[in-house]
């Protein structure tokens, strides 16, 4: 490692090399009731055969305070420091610190011309790291780098000032008791290879792109993804949404927003066909199911990047699902009860549809599980196939159409989600998830009981001969509709699995049979749920987003773009693979009525704040005063959305979901 010392100021900085051991002087503009001094150790890597291969490499460095005076006499030469960013990241850490403690810096700087994949990629890929207090990237997207130079004036001498100037970025490394500033800084390089090792910064020019998104959820982190892939983004929603207003707290995050009737009727197509050959974008983009078949049509006629139209139809559509499958099972689609009437009891006296219970009655198209309900006997059906009757996916002027019923068998074993990211048939990344029983999953279960999704949990637990079964069968079925590339959000049942949800010690999870023969048994197989073209929803994203580095959302954007050199960098895991287990909670009401209480997380933390600092993101989608829709309702929404992690395993995971489903309190009346 290469070093010099030298004297820092932000505004300016004497460099010698009068010492073997780097030991630099940062003098600060005057902080309220902070150091006048900061002293500086810091170190260049002159080769790094680890890093470099991806385009950059690193430079330690060591800050702290002091109150001694320093003598600045053989101080040679003045050097100018110009990376305002890297100042600002600095001084707001030396405000943090206290006095005489160290704060250890990891600095990242390019070694040949490259291009900026995504601008906020340390931010994200270093989210929950535990060694790390702070990260930024101090470039911006497609930003073409120049490669950092180690000498100057023709001689060997490092210089701190292209240092200073010549970073991209800088990671922060957390003190924690006993642990030494060298040792903490190893820390962070050991991170730094573990989530960075891929080509975050590209050999050719990422070209500037626009691109129509036709309603557009309040999903902050997804559209500053957007905004970090340098992505010029045009809005299509409806008039008073969260992105319009010019002078909004996100106006910066999308260049235009354009008013825009979203209702999925016979005009649909016409109206986003006039809308888009006014805004000359490259590409156009919809996240919801309700939307995406209109919008691939759309797409196909202006010569978009897109999936087959026809492909997002048999997706979409439960029922025309079934009817692509390779293997095609018993499935029966009906408008409502006086269909299903004429089916089980025909008025011509023909051949009635004999059924096999308990059968599983859901709406064939919205997302969701809602309206989804498991039926043990005829007069169950007729009320389950009524209910699917009273959820509205669209209008087709005034008139309000509902969606046709699918009715299937139950499929038992454990189900799981699985999600790709797909490049002309290659799978770039692909996640398996453990998707826990809801309340109709269980023996007792009533009609009145639902399908309403509990909690994920991944890493899958599933042995690994099922989780290969479950991305080798999923893969056959996602190309067998047609699709070639795209990210798919997929579930599925595994029958005859090695494992089922048992408590034990009052934990329920996955578990090996303890009666199971093998010898006896019928092999795993995989029973389809449905194939979703599109990324998890929201929080589920996210979580996997910090569990493997992946960011299906920023995919599904780059597809749209049909950006495969971006698509196949940023499909890269962490090298170590998961850096914590992870869980999507879902708190569900028991009843409807009134919302009494308040934030549950005040009480929470104080109860429990170890667990609260584990809970990366949520959401409480009823404020006190609300009517909460309960469980017979034909759309009822979650209490609280909660994204869990845990350091301490799987085991650890399933106490901290334990601590919130026990005191994680509402109170509706």
């Amino acid at each position: 490692m290469a070093a010099q010392d030298s004297i820092l100021s932000f505004q300016s900085v004497l460099a010698t090399q009068d010492s073997a051991f780097p030991i630099s002087i940062y003098e600060l503009p005057k902080l309220a009731q902070g150091p006048s001094q900061i002293l500086c150790r810091w170190g260049v890597h002159t080769a790094d055969p680890v890093l470099e291969p991806f385009g950059f490499t690193t430079v330690e460095m060591v800050l702290w305070s002091t109150s001694e005076p320093i003598q600045k006499g053989s101080f040679a030469r003045s050097v100018q420091m110009n990376n305002h960013a890297l100042e600002k990241f600095m001084l707001q850490a030396i405000g943090r610190a206290k006095r005489g403690v160290p704060i250890g810096f990891q600095l990242l700087l390019p070694v040949s011309v490259s291009y900026v994949a995504r601008s906020d990629i340390l931010e994200f890929r270093m989210q929950g790291c535990d060694c790390v207090a702070t990260a930024a990237g101090l470039m911006q997207s497609r930003e073409k780098l120049s490669p950092w130079t180690q000498s100057t004036h023709g001689g060997d001498e490092i210089c701190l000032e292209k240092v200073l100037n010549g970073a991209i970025g800088v990671i922060q490394a957390k003190n924690a008791p006993g642990v030494p500033v060298t040792e903490a800084l190893d820390q962070v390089k050991t991170a730094i290879v573990n989530r960075l090792s891929f080509r975050w910064l590209l050999p050719e020019p990422v070209q500037p792109r626009r691109l129509a998104m036709v309603e557009v959820r309040p999903d902050h982190k997804s559209i500053e993804a957007i905004y970090s892939l340098g992505i010029q983004l045009i809005v299509l929603d409806q008039p008073g949404h969260w992105l319009e207003p010019d002078e909004g707290p996100y106006a910066h995050l999308r260049e235009s927003f354009v008013p825009f009737d979203t209702n999925v009727d016979s005009h649909f197509g016409d109206r986003l066909t006039r809308a888009l050959e006014a805004l000359r974008v490259d590409g156009v983009v919809t996240r919801n199911d309700r939307l995406v078949t209109a919008v691939a049509r759309v797409a196909e006629t202006l010569g978009f990047p897109t999936s087959p139209a026809v492909a997002f139809e048999k997706a979409t559509n439960k029922y025309a699902t079934r009817l692509s499958e390779i293997e095609r099972g018993f499935a029966l689609c009906v408008s409502g009860p006086s269909d299903l009437q004429e089916k089980l009891h025909p008025s011509d006296r023909s051949e009635p549809i004999r059924l096999e219970y308990p059968l599983v009655v859901k709406p064939c198209e919205g997302d969701g599980s809602h309206c989804v309900s498991k039926v043990s006997t005829e007069t169950q059906l007729f009320q389950a196939v009524e209910k699917v009757g009273h959820r509205i996916i669209r209008h087709e002027g005034a008139v309000p159409v509902p969606s046709d019923v699918l009715i299937e068998p139950y499929i038992d074993g454990p189900e799981v989600d699985v999600n790709f990211v797909l490049w002309d048939g290659e799978v770039l990344f692909s996640d398996v998830s453990d998707d826990f029983p809801s309340d109709a999953d269980s023996p007792e279960a009533t009609a009145a009981d639902t399908f309403q999704e509990t909690a994920f949990a991944h890493p899958s637990r599933l042995p690994p001969s099922e989780q290969d079964l479950l991305r080798q069968v999923l893969l056959d079925r996602i190309l067998h509709m047609g699709f070639r590339s795209g990210i798919f959000h997929v579930e599925a049942r595994v029958r005859h699995s090695a494992m089922k949800y048992t408590k034990r010690d009052g934990t329920l999870d996955l578990r090996y049979h303890e009666m199971r023969d093998e010898t006896h048994e019928p092999k795993a197989s995989v029973f389809l749920v449905e194939v979703n073209a599109r990324p998890p929803g929201y929080y589920g994203l996210m979580s996997l987003a910090w569990t493997y580095g992946v960011d299906y959302f920023a995919l599904h954007v780059l597809h749209a773009l049909s950006d495969e050199t971006r698509m196949r960098a940023l499909s890269q895991p962490f090298l170590h693979g998961p850096q914590h287990d992870g869980a999507l909670m879902l708190v569900l009401p028991e009843r409807g009525g009134v919302l009494t209480s308040g934030d549950p997380a005040e009480t929470f933390r104080k109860e429990h704040p170890e667990v609260m600092d584990n809970i990366l993101l949520r959401r409480e989608p009823f404020a006190m005063g609300d009517f909460v829709p309960g469980p017979d309702a034909p759309t009822m929404g979650f209490l609280s959305v909660l994204v869990v992690r845990s350091t301490m395993g799987r085991a650890g995971l399933l106490r901290n979901m334990a601590m919130i489903r026990r005191d994680w309190r509402h109170t509706i009346e």
